[in-house]
């Protein structure tokens, strides 16, 4: 595939079906990359077999985290890692939320992986290892563990003992992390270094400034009143009930339905650390019985000032319901 930066910056043209428009601009080019990660990450989620991504439970924190899977294939990794480029040049966070093992890769960081990485993948290896480094010589020989194909092919057989065990417990890690899915872990990170110039820039960010950028700038659990006080309201009169029901309606959405609220004003499904620029604006429309419509390059939403009360709530639901359905909420 083109590895050039001219291709990776032109601007994305995309067209639906059964509409002659191509549309342009941010909030087109950010839903469809939440479409794309939406659909990975429901390929994950179910453990379908031809997914990109494996899912585990980060032993941290309980949120999902995800590594490129061993059924991809290089082609799929490498497509994921040119659009994780894009997101960061773009200024987007990564709606999913990769394992730190695999920021290190993407940062080409020099740092050796460590059992806390491997706790973010596998929390009960993880365990283990621990307990494994720190076994007495005696316990050591108790176990009466070697050296396999999978730790080491040059040391079968090898017996572990205090003079080896650091290299044994290096050997299950990498396995566990980075071996076990080598290709497709190198093709993303080729994907992703596709500009040469950026690399230098990448550097110096490492691993700890990457993941500030594209992993942990989004807010993974979404807090309603977080949300319903970022809203700036445009041309709303004092005597509207809308804008006070609105932002009740707000509060109490559950997690799915905030992330679609999300979406239908931003393209987005994360909410970013330091709030969205320009913040999400809901803009007064005359009354009628319309649904809200997103207009996601600006982050507006247009609300039409209803005339009854129990509209407010019901509109926004059934828009929110079908956030992400064709020809549906947004502009």
């Amino acid at each position: 595939s083109m590895r050039s930066t001219q291709a990776l910056l032109k601007p994305i043209e995309c067209s639906f079906e059964g509409v002659e428009h191509v549309a342009q601009g941010v909030g087109v080019t950010r839903e469809v990359f939440t479409s794309l990660f939406d659909a990975l990450k429901a390929e994950a989620d179910s453990a379908a077999p031809g997914r990109v991504f494996d899912r585990a439970v980060d032993g941290d924190g309980g949120d999902p985290v995800y590594l490129p899977s061993t059924r991809a294939s290089p082609q799929q990794c490498e497509a994921v890692g040119r659009v994780l480029l894009r997101l960061l040049l773009m200024g987007l966070p990564c709606p999913l939320k990769l394992a730190p093992s695999l920021v290190k890769s993407l940062a080409c960081s020099e740092e050796e992986l460590t059992i806390d990485d491997l706790a973010h993948w596998d929390a009960q290896l993880a365990a283990q290892l621990r307990g494994l480094a720190a076994a007495s010589p005696l316990e050591l020989a108790a176990m009466e563990l070697s050296f396999t194909e999978l730790e080491d092919p040059r040391r079968v057989d090898e017996p572990v003992a205090a003079s080896n065990l650091r290299d044994f417990v290096k050997h299950k890690l990498e396995h566990a992390l980075e071996r076990s899915r080598t290709d497709q872990v190198t093709r993303l990170v080729y994907g992703f270094r596709a500009i040469p110039t950026l690399d230098c820039v990448l550097d110096l960010l490492g691993a700890r400034g990457l993941d500030a950028l594209l992993i942990s700038s989004a807010v993974r659990v979404l807090d309603p009143l977080l949300v319903a006080r970022s809203l700036e309201w445009r041309d709303w009169p004092v005597d509207s009930m809308v804008p006070a029901l609105l932002t009740q309606c707000i509060m109490r959405l559950d997690q799915s339905r905030l992330r679609r609220f999300i979406r239908l004003t931003t393209s987005q499904n994360v909410w970013p650390t330091e709030g969205f620029t320009p913040p999400i604006t809901i803009q007064r429309c005359p009354a009628s019985e319309q649904l809200p419509v997103g207009s996601t390059c600006f982050h507006i939403l247009r609300v039409p000032d209803y005339a009854d009360p129990r509209s407010v709530e019901s509109k926004l639901l059934m828009a929110l319901d079908h956030v992400g359905e064709q020809d549906m909420g947004y502009v």
